[in-house]
């Protein structure tokens, strides 16, 4: 599970709200137009009314309280379909993130690159981009995400990290497409039983953080972790 599994619950919830405020304005409009239909026979003409009772309120009168019933009529049905289309929204808006998980799941169930498990996501539906990182080989991938329909256009490799061999980078997909990293992920995940640990640097030729004993490449003058600078 990813982060945008929060985002698509947070969305169901709201759109369940949204589904219940509509409801309750649907049968608001439903008793306004219902009053409205009852009122129909009342015409607009200022003349009053005579009866052996007295005075009573003229057609006029009457006629502005059944507008005034028309536009409330109107207005709760507005209201109505308002609500309405939020709460398909917001569950449309949902169930594309949560599609969204499963795609990115699929792929960084484990790292594709190391197979390593320390896999960190950068995720927020307010940025342009968002981060995938293992910690272990220092993959870096960027994804983005269509924020009016929460479907995941975009996932693109910034950094092959460390653990690839170079015959092993020519299969890494050129394509931009989630579904295509999926494939490539899941193909590694079946034909890769271990760790390729033998690609990956040994001891004498990393860098461990004296701080928080995080490896580094060998090269690195700030740990990748703690932002800590390293020294011999």
């Amino acid at each position: 599970m990813t982060p945008l599994k929060n985002w698509a619950i947070a969305s169901f919830i709201v759109g369940s709200v949204c589904l219940v405020v509509g409801i309750f304005g649907g049968l608001r409009a439903n008793q306004a137009w219902k009053q409205v239909r009852e009122g129909d026979y009342i015409v607009i003409e200022p003349k009053i009314i005579d009866s052996p009772i007295g005075p009573q309120f003229t057609l006029a009168e009457r006629s502005f309280a059944s507008r005034k019933i028309k536009v409330q009529a109107y207005a709760w049905t507005s209201f109505t379909l308002l609500f309405g289309f939020l709460a398909f929204w917001c569950f449309m808006f949902g169930a594309s993130l949560n599609r969204a998980d499963n795609l990115l799941g699929d792929t960084f169930l484990r790292c594709p690159s190391c197979l390593g498990s320390n896999i960190t996501f950068d995720v927020s539906l307010f940025k342009f981009k968002n981060r995938v990182v293992c910690r272990d080989c220092h993959a870096l991938w960027e994804f983005g995400v269509n924020m009016l329909f929460g479907t995941l256009r975009r996932l693109r490799l910034v950094d092959p990290g460390i653990a690839l061999r170079e015959e092993e980078k020519n299969t890494v997909p050129k394509t931009d497409d989630p579904e295509q990293w999926r494939m490539w992920a899941k193909e590694r995940f079946r034909t890769v039983q271990h760790p390729i640990l033998a690609s990956l640097p040994t001891q004498d030729q990393v860098i461990f953080c004296r701080f928080c004993g995080h490896r580094n490449l060998p090269d690195a003058k700030f740990c990748s972790a703690c932002g800590k600078e390293l020294r011999a």
